[in-house]
């Protein structure tokens, strides 16, 4: 015969069973929030490790920039249109493009995936007394520890100025290519009719192709008639133009391909190219010129 069971033992089993769910529910939410500030605390410190990381690479970069003949950079030397030297890209350029690649390389590090924005953590962190819209919208982050790193802006500001005092150098040191300028202006605006006259001593303006079938309805009457007006060389300017022409020819050879001052590497490949040609091109242009109008002179 079944025995009816003891009420007072019942409700005391329910009540051990009842205390023994309190407890392990608490156990489990004790631990939970205790994961929760681990994870919290977690993701910070690896902040705090980034943080640390931009600071040595910035101090690292500030070094090697700051460091003599580094010449980490290249610019080009060219002359501007009233005369004077200029590089590009230009100071504010190259301030510009520093700036860009470093906010570029903290965005990279902020963008990395962070230790509470993992999925399968986001529910036990959603458990735990954290506050996690809170910690998403108002909680640290890279952009803003880094903020209160003085290091970092200072190697920042001494990268910027070292850059900048490299261009104020190298400006000061490439002026003697200065010099060259009328050279490179020459060559922009060669005109060989600037060593031809006419026989009374005006501006020759005409034609500088002397060739005979130019002159095909040219009569040896109508050439005596108006001899006055007949290009002959300009002896005196093109003397003097030779001279320059082949002087200048030995001193552009003596042009440096390059020099390094500090953080840059100032190219100055490209204008030494640009002036080479230009004598013996010029030489060349006089001697065709004056070839066929003394030959289309002796024809006539």
């Amino acid at each position: 015969k079944r025995k009816n069971p003891n009420i007072t033992n019942l409700i005391i089993l329910e009540q051990k069973k009842e205390n023994e769910r309190i407890s392990r529910t608490q156990k489990i939410e004790t631990e939970i929030n205790a994961m929760s500030g681990f994870l919290r605390m977690l993701d910070y410190l690896l902040l705090e490790s980034l943080r640390r990381s931009c600071y040595e690479s910035f101090k690292n970069a500030d070094s090697i920039v700051s460091s003599d003949l580094s010449a980490i950079f290249t610019i080009e030397v060219f002359f501007s249109d009233d005369g004077n030297i200029s590089f590009t890209p230009t100071k504010e350029e190259m301030l510009d493009i520093i700036s860009n690649m470093m906010n570029k390389a903290l965005s990279t590090l902020d963008s990395l995936p962070r230790i509470v924005q993992v999925k399968e953590l986001r529910e036990i962190l959603k458990k735990g007394e954290i506050n996690i819209s809170e910690l998403y919208n108002n909680g640290p982050n890279l952009y803003e520890i880094l903020d209160t790193a003085p290091n970092i802006k200072e190697s920042t500001n001494h990268i910027n100025e070292v850059i900048s005092d490299a261009y104020d150098d190298a400006y000061n040191y490439l002026q003697s290519l200065v010099y060259f300028y009328p050279l490179h202006k020459l060559g922009k605006t060669w005109d060989v009719r600037n060593y031809i006259k006419k026989r009374n001593g005006q501006k020759y303006e005409g034609d500088v192709h002397f060739t005979e079938e130019n002159d095909l309805n040219e009569s040896i009457d109508d050439f005596l008639m108006k001899s006055d007006e007949q290009p002959i060389i300009d002896f005196e300017e093109t003397e003097k133009v030779i001279n320059l022409l082949r002087s200048e020819a030995q001193k552009v050879d003596e042009i440096r391909l390059g020099t390094v001052r500090g953080p840059l590497y100032v190219d100055s490949k490209n204008l030494k190219a640009e002036l080479t040609p230009i004598p013996s091109k010029s030489i060349k242009s006089l001697e065709s010129t004056f070839s066929e109008l003394i030959s289309t002179r002796i024809e006539i």
